[in-house]
């Protein structure tokens, strides 16, 4: 086993730099454990204004104000009605912070660079070909401050070097889908949703026709969902997202056909790139999914490899970067005072419990708006109505149950609006699994603030 470090943290995107340029910056020994990003499916992802504060609590506003990403001022939404909602951010400051109305559209291997640049800048060890085989949990359920306690071991190699075992303190999982420890019987997949998600990479020279061309545009249509992010005024990726199980989705001969069927279901995003060149096209799985677990004594799920949440909420990097900043906190915490760590990791676990379940309550509010406003458009066309609700790709998260104690009052409202069809709408919305989430989502106590905040 090699020398040992404090913490080794398992992957480089925005959970993986922030977690670790945050315990650099506060004194201990990191090593950063990742793989090049490949630019050919690198995703465009939005930074809303909201993520000012976190990118200046970690030390990273100055160096993406500076990156020169696209500037987007909001969002054009066609959400189950012909016309489009021009939502535009409002300014938002705080600690200091100069209030602006813009955020920015991001490539992702563009700001990961960045991120692990600011990191290894703190003081973090940054091993950019490393292939993590397993970690080495000697007691992984354990959440007691019984002193320090065994290492961790990594086991993992470089590019045309032996694998080598690296002790450490703590082994944070910020690997996301990969999940090289949440893979070790913590994570939980979401029942019954299996989305699938097509994203290709669009050029045009004449601009795209809207209001606002920085905009990320969010669509429904009968079969999912589609949103298109801009990375300049001539290039924007346009993905779908459809429920791998139920979908009438087009099975093409090719990934590039299969994609092409589905944006030409919708209709404002299939218009706008209708004179467009489209490069490339790839797909992935965008599923959604928990922990059983999300912390012990030798371990962290941080970020993407804690939880998926809904892609609609359009927070994906802004949920990662706070996952770091509430884990670099504990974990600070047990590495400072030992005889804290039970009330750290409660802490860290009951955050990423009510994001991930807060999350799934604004999901299941999209799809009753969604539908109510499908409805009201075409009343008579209740098949219809029920399609976009039944076969929308994060329909799913409804039907896992997590609902809010409002939910039977809003079924009996849908009642008197559809009588007996609504049947069938409270078969989707109301299945038994809402016990399942009841007592896997119960409340928990949750300190009021750490005792040890550095």
């Amino acid at each position: 086993m090699s020398a040992n470090v404090d913490i080794v943290v398992i992957g480089g995107g925005p959970a993986g730099s922030a977690i670790a340029c945050l315990l650099a910056q506060w004194g201990h020994s990191v090593r950063v454990l990742t793989r090049a990003a490949d630019r050919a499916r690198g995703a465009a992802e939005s930074l809303p204004p909201s993520t000012r504060k976190l990118l200046a609590k970690i030390g990273v506003l100055d160096a993406i104000d500076g990156a020169h990403f696209y500037r987007t001022t909001g969002n054009t939404v066609w959400w189950g009605q012909r016309e489009g909602h021009v939502e535009r951010f409002a300014a938002v400051a705080g600690d200091a912070l100069k209030a602006v109305n813009y955020g920015y559209q991001v490539l992702r291997p563009e700001l990961d660079r960045l991120l692990l640049t600011s990191a290894a800048a703190a003081g973090a060890e940054i091993s950019c070909d490393a292939h993590v085989h397993r970690v080495q949990l000697t007691e992984p359920d354990v959440l007691d401050g019984s002193g320090r306690g065994a290492d961790a071991g990594v086991e993992y190699h470089r590019e045309r070097q032996p694998a080598t075992t690296i002790g450490c303190r703590f082994a944070i999982d910020c690997s996301g889908r990969a999940g090289v420890i949440a893979r070790q019987g913590f994570r939980r997949h979401q029942p019954g949703y299996r989305t699938q998600a097509f994203i290709g990479v669009w050029q045009s020279a004449s601009g795209w026709n809207l209001p606002d061309e920085t905009h990320t545009l969010v669509e429904t249509y009968e079969d999912g969902w589609a949103w298109s992010v801009p990375l300049s005024a001539t290039l924007r990726q346009v993905g779908v997202a459809v429920d791998g199980g139920t979908t009438r989705i087009r099975r093409g001969p090719t990934l590039n056909g299969t994609y092409r069927a589905e944006i030409g279901k919708t209709r404002e995003l299939g218009a706008r790139v209708s004179g467009a060149t489209l490069d490339r096209v790839w797909a992935c799985d965008a599923s959604l999914f928990s922990a059983h677990q999300y912390a012990g004594s030798q371990f962290l799920l941080v970020g993407d490899a804690a939880s998926c949440i809904d892609p609609l909420s359009s927070f994906g990097v802004k949920k990662a970067l706070a996952s770091a900043w509430v884990g670099a906190v504990a974990v600070h915490t047990c590495l400072a005072h030992p005889d804290r760590q039970r009330i750290a990791l409660e802490f860290f676990t009951n955050w990423e419990r009510q994001v991930y379940c807060a999350n799934l309550r604004r999901s299941v509010e999209f799809a009753r708006e969604a539908y109510g406003r499908a409805y009201q458009a075409d009343p008579g066309n209740t098949e219809a109505a029920l399609g976009l609700v039944r076969r929308r790709a994060w329909l799913p998260l409804a039907s896992s149950g997590l609902l809010t104690r409002k939910a039977p009052a809003a079924a009996a409202a849908l009642r008197r609006r559809l009588r007996a069809r609504l049947v069938l709408i409270e078969a989707l919305l109301f299945p038994r699994s809402a016990r399942w989430a009841a007592a896997s989502y119960g409340a928990a106590r949750q300190p009021r603030s750490l005792p040890c905040r550095r």
